[in-house]
């Protein structure tokens, strides 16, 4: 049974420790503020997009933005923030540009913007693709809240455009080698589907299921 995968444990090592200022832009039940301030003295605020879990959240934050961004509601809240977190929220907005660009205004000069995004490029999408099939389950990019798909050049591409200037693109959650292996050609095979020859970063964009940037804001 695969292990679930903890986001905010996961992210944690990637948050400056030397940031004062931070803003969870998915802050959930606020799980990652909890470790975040047990680690060091920080203010976080969050944007909750439930009703539920802005009130588990405001026990931890110290300011709780409910919104619903899918409808294009950008609250007023004013930066500059020394870290913004963005975990697996932009593959859920129709058009997460606004979103990003209303990020940029807020993120300081010499601040670090924390995205993650699944990869679409992972075997099981591009399999059941390849066999003409598309069900939900199996890898993030498949997870049916999905509106956005995207792949490392595709999400690289799309921070560019909306004022940032990536650092570091990173396989975050990947899947170890037993679960996709290669033959001794270089190959992963299914079925009548043959995949390859794939070099060394070929094969782990494939077992990749979500990317982590790191990104700064661009200079003007």
């Amino acid at each position: 049974m695969e292990t679930p995968f903890d986001v905010a444990s996961a992210l944690l090592p990637y948050i400056p420790v030397s940031a004062r200022r931070l803003l969870d832009c998915a802050c959930g039940d606020g799980s990652l503020s909890r470790l975040i301030k047990a680690r060091t003295d920080v203010t976080v605020a969050g944007l909750a997009h439930d009703t539920e879990a802005a009130g588990a959240a405001e026990t931890i934050l110290d300011q709780v933005f409910p919104v619903n961004l899918e409808c294009g509601e950008l609250p007023d809240i004013k930066g500059p923030f020394d870290c913004i977190v963005c975990a697996g929220l932009i593959a859920r907005l129709r058009d997460p540009k606004p979103f990003l660009t209303w990020l940029a205004l807020r993120l300081s000069p010499d601040g670090l913007l924390l995205v993650t995004a699944p990869n679409l490029q992972h075997f099981s999408a591009v399999m059941m693709i390849a066999e003409g099939r598309w069900t939900h389950g199996g890898c993030a990019a498949l997870d049916r809240r999905n509106l956005r798909f995207f792949t490392a050049y595709e999400l690289l591409r799309l921070l560019r455009e909306t004022g940032f200037d990536p650092r570091k693109c990173l396989a975050w959650h990947i899947a170890p080698e037993e679960d996709w292996p290669l033959d001794a050609e270089g190959y992963y095979r299914s079925g009548r589907i043959a995949l390859g020859p794939l070099n060394d970063e070929e094969y782990k964009a494939f077992r990749c299921e979500e990317y982590l940037v790191l990104a700064t804001r661009a200079k003007q």
